[in-house]
């Protein structure tokens, strides 16, 4: 339900599977900001072949799109239509984490950004999520 509310460019390509051999061709121009954070990080993960450039690259195409924007306004969405995280203070601290851990090191991170995703230490974890009421049922627009 909140891949339909929230992502429904990405839900629509997940349900017919017809890309034409591209990753996510149509979410480049998403207005839905699910679906832009589902075409950053498809468009800018780096596959380890040389992670000299690679990593460097990712980092680059990372942190210089809008991808922080794109993912806060995908949780605002999914807040929206009643997920609820069981500490948001948490889920702060783990998204800021994430980013600082891909932005902040010079020259590049030595690890791929979907390390960091994975991350599930007893001081780093995914927070929790519950669904309650959907304050926008049935509603996608972005400014939900």
């Amino acid at each position: 339900y909140l891949w339909q509310m929230c992502s429904p460019d990405t839900f629509s390509y997940i349900t017919r599977f017809n890309a034409d051999g591209k990753v996510f061709p149509h979410l480049a121009s998403s207005s839905f900001p699910c679906d832009q954070t589902e075409y950053i990080l498809n468009s800018c993960m780096a596959n380890a072949t040389d992670p000299a450039v690679d990593f460097a690259a990712e980092q680059q195409c990372l942190c210089g799109s809008n991808l922080i924007d794109a993912w806060k306004g995908c949780q605002a969405c999914y807040h929206a239509h009643g997920a609820r995280l069981t500490n948001e203070d948490e889920e702060a601290t783990y998204v800021s984490s994430i980013f600082s851990a891909e932005c902040a090191p010079s020259p590049y991170p030595t690890v791929p950004f979907g390390n960091f995703l994975n991350i599930t230490t007893p001081t780093t974890t995914m927070p929790w999520i519950t669904l309650e009421e959907d304050n926008f049922p049935n509603q996608t627009a972005a400014s939900n």
